[in-house]
């Protein structure tokens, strides 16, 4: 019990919390939260030890941080928000369901699943989880209460009304993407934008492949808005990743083609990749063919040559103005 104490007592007592006013202590073997001068109860139970085990963990590695997402350089992991755009068609359900995805690409492999401990814990200790007290634990603690005032005034028993479990006062484990690599970090910035990089093209495998559309994000989390989460069988879904580069630009065209909820946006996403690529064969072309001219061993700076060549320029580029 002193263990659970010192680990709360800890985190609310540090100046971005203290305010709040939240303290905890155990009475009788049981732990309680004040607030506001009332006890409330929070339950305890074998599992919740896993949340001490991990802070201890990540106290010892100090390559871990939390900065709008998880990462740790000794584990060479990073794990990022995703938000889900659209539901796959073959799922009738809009809400989060327990499968993950799994993709493996040539040194790295993504895991799209549940949110791991590690970054539950180090979002419990930074300072983004102001938010959640104020908006989350707060709130949970104020409508216990009020139910306690309304059953105490009717003589019924409080003992029946749910306070807190001690995962409660931890983020629900919403789905992330944990983007593991088996090479030695060039350094965190750097190894940041190859992750993202490499996240785009696995949204991208698994939107071609008629799965989830997902997106990350790195901001702050939005708590207005409660998710519902559905009891699900857990199955696991594998991909491979090409080798491959893709255009950062068209991947967000395609993604909002395949999200769009009107038949016309998705077409104006579409044309956007069949115009670029049709720019792009056209400047190719036309590459290839002042290439051509220059690389002539008869060509020289005589009328005629220059004529020709100003010609293939003219041509390459009223058609780039036709398409357009």
């Amino acid at each position: 019990m002193d263990n659970f104490l010192d680990f709360l007592n800890e985190r609310f007592g540090l100046a971005d919390l203290v305010e709040e006013g939240i303290k905890f202590e155990s009475e009788d073997g049981k732990l309680y939260l004040l607030y506001n001068g009332q006890m409330i109860p929070v339950h305890l139970s074998e599992e919740d030890d896993v949340f001490l085990t991990v802070n201890n963990k990540l106290k010892k590695d100090k390559t871990a941080i939390y900065n709008g997402y998880f990462s740790s350089e000794k584990n060479r992991l990073m794990e990022f928000k995703v938000l889900k755009l659209k539901s796959a068609k073959h799922r009738d359900s809009p809400f989060i369901t327990k499968h993950k995805y799994a993709l493996n690409g040539d040194g790295f492999k993504i895991e799209i699943s549940k949110m791991s401990v590690e970054m539950v814990i180090s979002f419990f200790n930074s300072q983004e989880y102001v938010g959640y007290v104020k908006n989350r634990i707060i709130q949970r603690v104020e409508r216990y209460l009020e139910r306690v005032k309304d059953y105490e005034s009717r003589g019924k028993k409080t003992t029946y009304i749910t306070a807190l479990n001690f995962s409660d006062l931890f983020i629900k484990r919403l789905p992330t993407a944990k983007v593991f690599t088996e090479d030695k970090w060039p350094n965190l910035t750097k190894q940041l934008e190859i992750n993202l990089r490499n996240l785009e093209k696995a949204f991208y495998i698994l939107e071609n492949n008629e799965e989830d559309c997902f997106n990350y994000y790195l901001k702050s989390w939005d708590f207005s808005n409660p998710v519902r989460f559905l009891k699900d069988e857990d199955i696991e879904i594998s991909f491979k990743i090409p080798s491959v580069s893709y255009d950062e630009i068209l991947l967000k065209f395609y993604k909002n083609a395949m999200v769009a909820e009107t038949v016309n946006h998705s077409f104006l996403s579409f044309y956007h990749v069949l115009e670029y690529y049709f720019l792009k064969c056209t400047e190719k072309n036309l590459h290839q063919q002042l290439k051509f001219f220059i690389d002539d061993p008869k060509f020289n700076s005589q009328q005629n040559n220059l004529e020709q060549l100003i010609s293939t320029i003219k041509r390459g580029f009223v058609a780039q103005i036709d398409e357009r």
